[in-house]
């Protein structure tokens, strides 16, 4: 796990447009086929919380959109005030049909979430 501080590094070294996303899988804990299944009308703004009520699997290159594999994985997530406000910039900034870069055709992570994009974040996280 990152400590607060590492994240903050990531945060700030990542392509702006990978910033919300990796608040949201830090702080709120999900899994990166549960954020990229995430759909603007999952955020529930008076609460400040995220709905997880589906998922994207990967098999053989196709993304298979579903409920979570269990009744705990369909969840509702606080997420902290600033992580909130990253997260509703980005929607307002990015208006997709799917909350992040990529998720609106449910593309693989690595397209929506490129291991060059986070080692060259990650860089920024070591000491």
């Amino acid at each position: 796990f990152l400590t607060h501080h590492e994240v903050a590094k990531l945060a700030g070294a990542i392509d702006p447009a990978y910033r919300a996303l990796v608040l949201v899988l830090a702080y709120a804990g999900l899994r990166i086929g549960e954020a990229a299944a995430l759909r603007p009308e999952h955020r529930l703004e008076t609460r400040r919380e995220l709905d997880v009520v589906q998922t994207v699997a990967w098999v053989k290159g196709h993304a298979l959109l579903g409920p979570p594999k269990s009744r705990a994985g369909r969840r509702r997530i606080a997420l902290p005030g600033p992580v909130w406000d990253e997260l509703t910039a980005h929607v307002r900034e990015h208006s997709t049909e799917g909350l992040f870069p990529g998720a609106r055709r449910w593309d693989p992570p690595a397209d929506t979430l490129s291991a060059a994009a986070l080692q060259s974040g990650c860089g920024a996280c070591r000491p």
